[in-house]
């Protein structure tokens, strides 16, 4: 990853947009493709749908969410602080202390989230986990006037923390929940649109994942394509108490991992593993056996079926405010797709 693609990295983390409020951050996509791209639409869920090699064969879609967990605003009170519900699934002993930010009518507008301070608590609810229902939005205001100058019933918002290097090529922020996957996908369109494309590929960076797989569901049938590619974050056990037993030896650090199970079409992942090879790169195998919480869900059983992969970015402590992953991991994730995708032809069967 160069300074170029770091930044651009850097930028697509960095921006707010939980489901449904994804404006912004998919502004920033789409700016990173235009002049790339031979077409480029928007729909009305803000799915944003980049096209190369339009006459091409076989036709693929690859899919990345570009929303993130977040809240919206649902009551300010005569103090000013802010009470919210949440929009994706927290668990709500991580909010207390959160920076957040809000995007409101002057803009964005920074707040903490509020609990009773340990000092202050009974001992038993010491030992309770918070209910989001008790936590509030300290915005600075001095009162609901003060608040409701900056900020709405039905804004939204998500946490704020910051791209921050680690050791190494380590890199934590709390939106890498799929904006590593966005990535992805503009990258590769960046990487195949050089020439040598037999395929149509189409990317499509789609809304609220994180409420229901929304946004990929109207951009599966609206592709119609023959071969559909997810790229998401997944859970790893390497960290202390992580179980192997439960979810594989699936690391960071040690290359995508690509799924295997009854929504993976046995000839896309043959094809993911011929390119992880040809490129050198390392993977992991993860299997899934019934589904995979993931867009491909939707995907393979789009209209009359896609034939569907899943390449996952290994990260630690999802849906946290520090999300974990290694760049090396990132990279490799647009090689091993970028290949894929300049060995598809006509003559590619998919039948299983």
């Amino acid at each position: 990853m160069d300074e170029d693609q770091f930044n651009f990295f850097k930028g697509l983390v960095e921006t707010t947009g939980p489901s449904g409020y994804e404006a912004e951050a998919q502004s920033l996509w789409r700016s990173r493709l235009e002049g790339v791209v031979d077409s480029m639409e928007t729909d009305s869920l803000g799915n944003c749908m980049a096209t190369l090699n339009n006459s091409g064969k076989p036709s693929v879609l690859l899919d990345a969410h570009i929303d993130e967990i977040g809240f919206i605003v649902r009551y300010i009170d005569d103090d000013g602080f802010v009470y919210f519900a949440a929009i994706g699934g927290f668990d709500p002993s991580t909010l207390p202390g959160n920076r957040v930010r809000i995007v409101g009518r002057r803009g964005p507008v920074l707040g903490v989230v509020g609990r009773k301070a340990v000092h202050l608590m009974e001992a038993d609810d010491r030992k309770k986990a918070p209910d989001i229902k008790d936590l509030w939005i300290d915005v600075g205001a001095r009162g609901r006037e003060e608040a409701e100058s900056l900020l709405a019933v039905g804004d939204a918002g998500g946490r704020a923390n910051g791209l921050e290097r680690m050791h190494g090529d380590f890199v934590t922020a709390n939106s890498l929940d799929d904006r590593a996957g966005s990535y992805v996908i503009a990258e590769v369109m960046r990487a195949v649109a050089n020439g040598g494309l037999r395929a149509c590929v189409q990317a499509g960076s789609s809304t609220q994942e994180e409420i229901g797989l929304r946004g990929a569901r109207v951009t599966a049938y609206h592709s119609n394509a023959d071969i559909g590619i997810a790229v998401d974050v997944t859970s790893t056990a390497d960290i202390p108490h992580g179980s192997k037993t439960d979810i594989g030896d699936l690391r960071v650090g040690a290359g995508p991992i690509l799924a295997r199970g009854p929504n993976t079409n046995p000839r896309v992942f043959e094809r993911l593993v011929n390119a992880a090879s040809s490129e050198g790169a390392p993977f992991q195998v993860e299997a899934d056996a019934t589904g995979t919480g993931t867009n491909q869900n939707v995907m393979y059983i789009a209209r009359s079926g896609m034939a569907t992969g899943l390449l996952s970015i290994p990260t630690r402590y999802l849906h946290s405010s520090s999300e974990v992953l290694c760049l090396a991991d990132v990279d490799a994730t647009v090689a091993v797709l970028s290949r894929f995708l300049r060995d598809l032809d006509e003559t590619v069967d998919l039948t299983p």
